[in-house]
């Protein structure tokens, strides 16, 4: 077989890619909320059991996508890797290639899946190639996209952030910090309780008049090995487990669909931390405390630049009052200065 032609630049990359799809038949298809957008996925050479788009938030009322998503199965399709010049200067710490990267269109290197991928920003399509379904790992399938994602919402206004978010009738709190320091938990404890669930791990936010936190995913993830796990999830079994993070996996929609909400107003920060304390207290701390702690987890997984997602982040400070959630080793307790939290800000109008 001939090997593929050399590529030189990304729009030739997004245009052998754009001409396979036309001459090829229909893909494994579905469509997804992004905020109040949508975006389209098509799976190519994909079957139903292998495409994995099961864990986005479906739409109801599809309009034109913001972005339409190819992805090539390489080896059902018959679609060889394609052979780019770039070069290792090209190459940053991330999935984006910088060198080969511009406003209009940004390359990605799936180390993990041993893939590649083209977004073309002003046509509104993304190609993503892997060597087989069998290449995409789980924590990919359990949250597929995120990092296309990220400069997707940046050209839409909007930002995702590393975040939690819970909330009662329609109005909610960004869990954040760094990984460990209980937002799972402390998310699926509230989803135990009948809280609205718009994520445990990451989310889309958008500021309007008020903040709000969109959802990305339906699933749920907690590490096998959690030393505090909440009590619901003990008597269910995980849809997956993602054996590289050792973290379970359920999908939320079959487990707790009623909790499943497309956005909530966010009203407040919280930044939980474990131990330490005998009774579970709220701990109001300056606006600009809590910067670093939305902002640097964000920042170290986020494909989309920094200067925009600084802004969108220190606007949300500004907004919102933060406070310091000292947890003890049961939930419960949690759960309520959460709830009561919420309560306070539904009765004035405002948390105080």
């Amino acid at each position: 077989m001939r090997a593929p032609d050399l590529i030189t630049d990304p729009a030739a990359l997004a245009e052998q890619f754009r001409t396979f799809v036309a001459g090829h038949g229909p893909a494994c298809r579905c469509e997804a909320r992004f905020g109040d957008f949508s975006v389209t996925a098509n799976f190519h050479g994909f079957t139903p059991q292998t495409s994995y788009g099961q864990a986005l938030r479906p739409v109801r009322h599809a309009a034109a996508p913001a972005l339409t998503i190819h992805v090539f199965d390489g080896e059902a399709c018959g679609l060889a890797r394609p052979r780019l010049a770039w070069t290792l200067p090209d190459f940053g710490p991330k999935r984006v290639v910088p060198g080969w990267s511009s406003d209009n269109r940004t390359v990605y290197l799936l180390r993990g899946e041993n893939g590649l991928a083209v977004a073309d920003w002003q046509a509104k399509e993304a190609f993503i190639w892997m060597p087989s379904s069998d290449a995409v790992p789980w924590y990919e399938r359990a949250a597929p996209f995120r990092w296309l994602f990220d400069g997707l919402a940046a050209r839409l206004g909007m930002a995702t952030l590393h975040a939690a978010a819970v909330g009662i009738d329609g109005e909610g709190v960004l869990l954040v910090g760094r990984g460990g320091v209980g937002k799972s938990t402390l998310a699926l404890a509230c989803l135990g309780n009948g809280f609205d669930y718009v994520g445990d791990d990451y989310c889309l936010f958008s500021q309007a008049s008020t903040p709000q936190a969109h959802a990305l995913y339906s699933t749920a993830k907690w590490k096998k090995d959690a030393t505090v796990t909440p009590a619901w999830l003990n008597s269910i079994s995980p849809d997956a487990v993602d054996t590289t993070q050792q973290k379970n996996i359920v999908f939320v929609d079959a487990a707790k669909p009623q909790s499943l909400v497309d956005s909530l107003r966010v009203k407040a920060i919280v930044i939980p931390s474990i131990g330490g304390t005998t009774q579970a207290r709220l701990e109001a701390m300056p606006q600009q405390a809590a910067l670093p702690h939305v902002i640097t987890s964000t920042l170290a997984q986020s494909e989309a630049g920094a200067a925009p997602l600084v802004r969108a982040v220190g606007h949300l400070v500004r907004s919102v009052p933060a406070y310091r959630l000292h947890m003890t080793r049961d939930p419960q307790e949690s759960v309520s200065a959460i709830r009561d939290l919420l309560a306070k800000a539904s009765d004035a109008g405002r948390v105080v």
